[in-house]
């Protein structure tokens, strides 16, 4: 691209090049006149090097067909550079209207805006340049638009979720797969989430809490050690109020989760029964009912 074309700049943030003004033999010219003693990397002689080859093969025959090749590539550079900032000034315009930030570090693209843009390729290509990814994933991220929702697509650092006509940029989250084992006298875990644990008797003046913050169960039918972990495909429960088993994917379309916070979603299980999606329903099988003797309560 254009930015390629422009070179090296002299000055790159704290990166400085002072003598890229000057050609090589600029330089060796003025070592010699003003007697400066130098010395030469022996690996600028070996063409082995694709850089060494094009300026021991390719150059001398492009002075061959014109002798000032060099001040004209130089000319060229300084042409794309000046093209180069009115280009980027362009996509940042558009970038501004198109790419939109939902909390820190995350970011949304509207897709049908997005196809209104030509040429769309070169637009997503800017985009999503700083985030890492590759023109052929570029190339895939068109081709899934007319596709369902929950593709996603990877670059070294971000993800891109297709999610519904939206694309979520998110960091990838290097986060171990983490099963916490909770005893049956703890009382507070800290991490990955905070959760506060309380028990008591049943008694005919208790509330259960109306929050989803909060897991009001059956403490008799629970078996200890208590798992919390992350939710996965697959898992299932029955949700408070129904006697069926649902899919924790199909429960969370029917809340119209997003991709993003699907991913945040944990699980708390007795011998490898969900008994809480936790802070959005309890397990219909560990509900508290007439015969609960002791409570079990959980705040997130």
């Amino acid at each position: 691209g254009i930015s390629g074309l422009k070179g090296i700049s002299a000055n790159n943030n704290y990166i400085i090049r002072p003598l890229l003004f000057a050609s090589r033999s600029d330089i060796t010219n003025y070592c010699k006149e003003n007697k400066l003693n130098f010395r030469e990397d022996s690996s600028n002689k070996s063409d082995k090097y694709l850089r060494n080859n094009i300026r021991l093969n390719i150059i001398p025959k492009l002075k061959n067909l014109n002798p000032k090749i060099s001040q004209t590539i130089i000319k060229d550079m300084e042409h794309f550079k000046e093209m180069a900032h009115i280009y980027e000034e362009a996509i940042e315009i558009k970038r501004k209207t198109i790419v939109n930030s939902i909390e820190k570090n995350c970011f949304k693209i509207d897709i049908n805006a997005l196809k209104k843009l030509d040429p769309i390729k070169t637009y997503l290509f800017e985009f999503l340049s700083p985030y890492n990814f590759n023109i052929t994933v570029i190339e895939n991220i068109i081709a899934s638009f007319d596709q369902t929702s929950g593709i996603k697509f990877f670059s070294s650092t971000h993800q891109i979720i297709k999610n519904r006509e939206e694309l979520l940029i998110l960091p990838l989250k290097n986060e171990p797969a983490i099963e916490l084992l909770i005893p049956d006298q703890l009382e507070y875990i800290q991490s990955p989430i905070q959760l506060k644990i309380t028990r008591e008797e049943f008694s005919e003046g208790f509330k259960i809490p109306k929050s989803e913050k909060f897991a009001c169960l059956d403490q008799e039918k629970l078996k200890f050690p208590l798992i919390l972990r992350k939710w996965k495909i697959g898992d299932s429960f029955y949700p408070l109020g129904m006697k069926t088993r649902k899919k924790l994917s199909d429960f969370f379309i029917d809340l119209k989760l997003s991709l993003n916070q699907k991913d945040d979603v944990y699980v708390m299980e007795s011998e490898k029964k969900i008994f809480w999606v936790v802070g959005f329903r309890i397990d219909n099988r560990f509900k508290i009912t007439e015969g609960t003797k002791k409570i079990f309560l959980i705040e997130c």
